[in-house]
């Protein structure tokens, strides 16, 4: 789901968000990452980027949230050669649907 960038949370005590809505349908996965995540490069090379991202979650579509996390990030500092210049942060969420059930 493409979603306009805006200021991170907290980081300006005056700044003002524009919620975004869509719909998430049972099965669906939500994947939340920083910029960090996606520009993480090794020196003189190319960031992680979403082509890397999208793939990275393809890979681990059958695998827990928490599991997908742990793998992304360590294909980032992989990527990085373990050593981030900036954060680095995923959360990865899978709808199930209203306790449990569809709809």
């Amino acid at each position: 789901v493409p979603m306009v960038p805006s200021t991170p949370l907290g980081m300006f005590s005056g700044a003002s968000y524009v919620p975004e809505r869509f719909e998430l349908l049972p099965g669906d996965r939500l994947a939340l990452v920083s910029d960090g995540m996606l520009d993480a490069a090794p020196e003189g090379g190319e960031p992680f980027g979403e082509q890397r991202l999208t793939e990275a979650l393809h890979a681990t579509r059958e695998l827990s949230a928490s599991e997908t996390v742990r793998r992304l990030t360590s294909a980032v500092l992989a990527h990085r050669a373990g050593r981030l210049a900036d954060d680095a942060t995923a959360v990865v969420l899978d709808w199930r649907g209203v306790d449990g059930r569809d709809g």
